[in-house]
């Protein structure tokens, strides 16, 4: 698909619905039509783009969430009030998407789904043992599945027996009896019938509501942390009634005899007497755990997808856990890439601050885009296409805290279109706010906060920054396998955190090195196509897959490794080839592929490898290969000189990588994979960039994901003439940065972030352009015109306090008399004060500097600023560089300019008085408990400054 650059520009200036943010608004109080109208216009006034219903029921976790709502959830009068808020979304020109539960987990529609069927309740296995000598009568409990008996001479043993007291097989030393409990209030997800009752009661009850909306202002409906109970390697395992027949018929064996290796070690027996190899045993548990994330993903997200798309929904949620890979196995769901990986939109959530601006993150949002980008154009159903292609989500904010400010909301952004999310879902828009109702997940935004008149900026932002990264199509050469057998082999175990460890460490250096890279699982990789050293899949092209540390894989992905291989492709073991294969019978059906990878594995050595003599045994990183359009290195200076073995240089190559040599080889990916038209000069410690291709155009998002400022040149490597722009999604302006003329040579860049700071950069046609100066000019290296010390006056013109729970506007006395200086809050006696304060200024211009490029510097905020010059309102500042263009906006003589400084709800939810209140009220939860130290860190306020008027030279 090709793309206009003037289509792209209008949307990137003046961002559609579709692209801005979609508001959690959590319904949680006495549901009111007028209320629920003026709800949506707040949310529409703010610049979002719409909002998920996302219902609190009337009895959903009171001791956090204060109340619920009413009418109940799915009653009539509950669907009248989703009706009105579609109806006023409709009026305001944003989006409903509807959300399938009251509360969380997604699956029960809050009883509904059990309500007369106990038959669909979710079932676990247990391990009862009992030590029983040959012929001894044993009390066989009610509900038994199975029982499997251990002998002195052979292994464990399937035997039938029926409920009550019997007889002891001959020569049975202990006797293991396997019993389904179900899980009160949990529904069984394996179930295709209990799934399609979650269906009738929640989705058709939406479509008879506001169906005839569906595809167009409701265009799609979120599950949110649907799972099974029970956990592999734990004293309950996940069941479903229809279990044993299907895995007899998928797996082709007996399950029965092998229960046992899917529970601890049983404290009956003896340690090492009667019990499986360990191989055993974790072939085992990957099959079984194989089998039911299969049937999981066939009963509910399969058939809920299905659902939607005849109704032309898109089908988007999450699972929860997602940021850490033990989680996957422990969290109810098994499998991402079969759960939220096969939404329609896939997503993931961002809350607890896993992401976070000062540590190490781990790339958990690319999951939800590597799972997208198998599906072309990350598909979505007929007739809700439009502007949802490459659709991928985040529900993120969440619990992070009242003290949240746009810095760090930006950021969070930033992070997540980094790592392929295109539309971002705050939390949260809370519909009652009173009586504690504020303190739930400690994550409110809307009216009475001090941020909020200002968030249409901050949408804005999301809007520009969301509508260029969901076009086109993300460009990787290299796939990291999702290592999810070494979960399901070992949950709790070594080879479970080994796994891990090595997946962050893989894929850091991937990152430090700027490498393209896609998570792909072994789903993929078995349906993929192998040729000329090409892994091809639905929506990409691998010539390299990187496979963390793992004790097994399935036989098909060994057979596809080995294959990618010897058409020429490479593969990199960190640690070593693995042991085995995943199934219990699948030895047979990889052994020559195992074989010929660990015959051919070459294994990295920097120490030996940088001794080698030169020749044909050694080539160095000098030697890059073609990067770009045909075009070779030899137009500029490779990012380093590590020196590689020939073997492992070679396209075709199995490589082992020891833990050392993690970082060496995400060099050498660096060097020998595809690059792009825009691409680092060197090597850039905390530079993380993304590439999207818009043919004829490429797309590059860079981040400094460090505190520090960072400079670095950027190349352009192109066969044809190109303009080099910045797109600043704050502003909506383009800047140029470069011509590159000659395609036979590179053009270098140059260009600075502040920490944490990203920017946009788009590379197109230069045929039939002219070239346009700059839009902007930055205030480095500028002359002061005017030093603003000291204001006129300070008054405060917004204060909220939290009374009784609630937020209450408030014309305090204290805040009356308020100093005529600069500086923090606190040092003028309002350290508690959640709110805004305005600071006028009175300064004189001479004529001759009217027509001169001049920038309003306020220096340090904290947080958000709104600008009025002369009484026109300029651009609000949200985060760093606290500056604002005003060339053509001074006039000669006197000035006035009101700055109006916000800073957060901190203050307040973090005062002794709240926390001592919502303590003594049982309003003090978990999350507040959580938020309070994240609170603690952004209670600094005020117009810090200095503020000048900075001239251009």
């Amino acid at each position: 698909m090709s793309y206009e650059y003037e289509e792209l520009l209008d949307r990137f200036v003046d961002p559609p619905a579709a692209y801005r943010p979609m508001m959690f608004w959590i319904w949680n109080g006495a549901l009111d039509r007028e209320r629920i109208v003026q709800q949506v216009q707040d949310i529409a006034d703010a610049g979002c783009g719409g909002f998920f219903i996302h219902p609190m029921g009337e009895s959903f976790r009171l001791h956090d969430f204060i109340r619920g709502i009413s009418p109940g959830y799915l009653t009539e009068g509950y669907f009248e009030a989703v009706r009105w808020a579609v109806e006023a979304a409709d009026e305001a020109g944003i989006y409903a998407w509807l959300y399938d539960e009251g509360g969380w987990p997604s699956g029960t529609a809050q009883g509904a789904v059990l309500d007369g069927h106990p038959e669909y309740s979710a079932g676990v296995l247990s391990q009862r043992t009992l030590r029983a000598a040959g012929g001894a009568r044993v009390a066989v409990p009610q509900g038994s599945v199975a029982a499997v008996a251990r002998f002195a001479d052979r292994a464990p043993m399937a035997v039938e027996l029926t409920a009550g007291e019997v007889e002891a097989p001959t020569d049975a030393v202990a006797l293991s009896f396997y019993i389904v409990g179900a899980i009160e209030g949990r529904v069984d997800l394996m179930n295709p019938a209990a799934v399609r009752r979650f269906i009738d009661v929640t989705h058709e009850r939406y479509a008879e509501a506001v169906g005839d909306y569906f595809g167009d202002v409701v265009p799609g409906i979120f599950t949110d942390e649907p799972a099974l109970p029970g956990r592999v390697g734990s004293g309950q395992i996940p069941w479903t009634e229809a279990l044993p027949g299907q895995f007899e018929a998928r797996r082709g064996y007996d399950l029965r005899p092998y229960l046992p290796a899917l529970f601890p070690e049983d404290p009956e027996i003896e340690a090492g007497e009667f019990q499986f190899a360990p191989t055993v045993a974790a072939q085992v548990r990957c099959e079984f755990c194989d089998l039911w994330t299969d049937l999981y993903k066939e009963a509910y997200w399969e058939q809920i997808n299905d659902w939607c798309e005849e109704h032309d929904l898109i089908h988007t949620g999450h699972v929860g856990g997602e940021d850490n890979l033990l989680d996957h196995g422990r969290h109810g769901f098994g499998h991402y890439f079969r759960t939220a990986g096969a939404l329609h939109a896939p997503g993931v959530d961002a809350i607890w601050r896993q992401l976070h601006w000062d540590k190490d993150n781990f790339d958990f949002t690319q999951l939800a885009a590597s799972a997208a980008r198998q599906k072309p154009m990350g598909t979505v159903p007929e007739g809700a296409e439009g502007e949802f292609g490459n659709l991928t989500v985040s529900e993120t904010n969440g619990v992070y805290g009242l003290g949240l400010t746009f810095e760090q909301m930006r950021w969070l952004v930033d992070y997540h279109c980094m790592g392929g999310i295109t539309m971002i879902c705050p939390m949260s828009y809370t519909y009652e706010t009173g009586g504690g109702g504020l303190f739930r997940t400690q994550d409110h935004i809307g009216p009475n906060t001090p941020q909020w008149e200002m968030y249409d900026g901050f949408s804005e932002y999301v809007g520009r920054l969301c509508a260029v990264m969901r076009s086109g199509v993300g460009l990787a050469d290299v796939a990291v396998y999702y290592p999810i057998e070494a979960v399901w082999a070992d949950s709790d175990g070594e080879a479970a955190e080994a796994a891990w460890h090595s997946l962050k460490q893989v894929t850091q250096a991937l990152r430090e090195e700027q490498v393209a890279f896609d998570y792909l699982d072994a789903d993929t990789i078995r349906d993929a196509t192998v040729s000329e050293g090409i892994l091809e899949t639905t929506g990409e092209f691998y010539g390299t897959v990187i496979v963390p540390i793992t004790p097994c894989l399935p036989a098909d992905v060994l057979n596809q490794l080995a294959a990618l291989y010897e058409s020429g492709g490479r593969v990199a073991f960190c640690r070593g080839v693995p042991g085995f294969a995943s199934e219990l019978e699948g030895g047979p059906r990889c052994a020559e592929a195992l074989a010929l990878l660990r015959d051919s594995a070459v294994t990295m050595d920097a120490e030996a490898e940088a001794d080698l003599p030169s020749g044909d045994e050694l080539r160095d990183g000098i030697d890059e290969q073609a990067r770009f359009d045909g075009l070779t290195a030899g137009f500029g200076i490779p990012r380093d000189t590590d020196r590689f073995a020939a073997a492992v240089w070679a396209e075709k190559a199995v490589l082992v990588v020891p833990r050392e040599e993690v970082g060496r080889l995400g060099r050498l990916m660096a060097l020998r994979t595809g690059r792009f038209g825009i691409q680092p000069s060197g090597v850039i410690p905390h530079l993380r960039m993304t590439v999207r291709d818009l043919a004829p155009m490429q797309v590059a998002l860079l981040m400094n994901d460090g505190s520090e400022p960072l400079t670095f040149e950027l190349d352009v490597i192109s066969d044809r003439p190109g303009l080099l722009e910045r797109w600043d999604p704050a502003d909506g302006k383009t800047l140029l940065l470069a011509l590159h003329r000659e395609v036979s040579e590179m053009t270098r860049v140059r260009m600075h972030l502040r920490g944490n700071e990203s920017a946009l950069v788009v590379l197109r046609s230069a045929e039939e352009e002219t070239v346009r100066p700059p839009a902007a000019v930055a205030p480095g290296g500028s002359i002061v015109l005017a030093d603003l010390h000291t204001p006129d006056s300070v008054e405060v013109v917004a204060s909220y306090e939290i009374v009784d729970g609630d937020l209450t506007v408030t014309q305090s006395p204290r805040f009356a008399q308020v100093p005529c200086r600069l500086g923090e809050w606190g040092e003028l006696g309002l350290a508690d004060l959640s709110g805004a304060i305005a600071y006028e200024f009175g300064f004189v211009v001479a004529e001759e500097y009217l027509s001169a490029e001049v920038m309003l510097d306020l220096g340090e905020v904290c947080y958000a600023a709104r600008v009025l010059l002369n009484e026109e309102e300029l651009p609000s500042c949200l985060w760093p560089p606290y500056a604002v263009d005003v060339s053509g906006l001074l006039v000669a003589g006197a000035n006035r300019l009101r700055i109006t400084v916000a800073n957060t709800m901190a203050n307040q939810a973090a005062s002794e008085r709240v926390v001592a209140e919502a303590r003594s009220r049982g309003w003090f939860n978990g999350y507040y408990e959580r938020a309070l130290p994240m609170m603690q860190e952004t209670l600094r306020s005020g117009l810090i400054g200095p503020v000048r008027l900075l001239l251009a030279r």
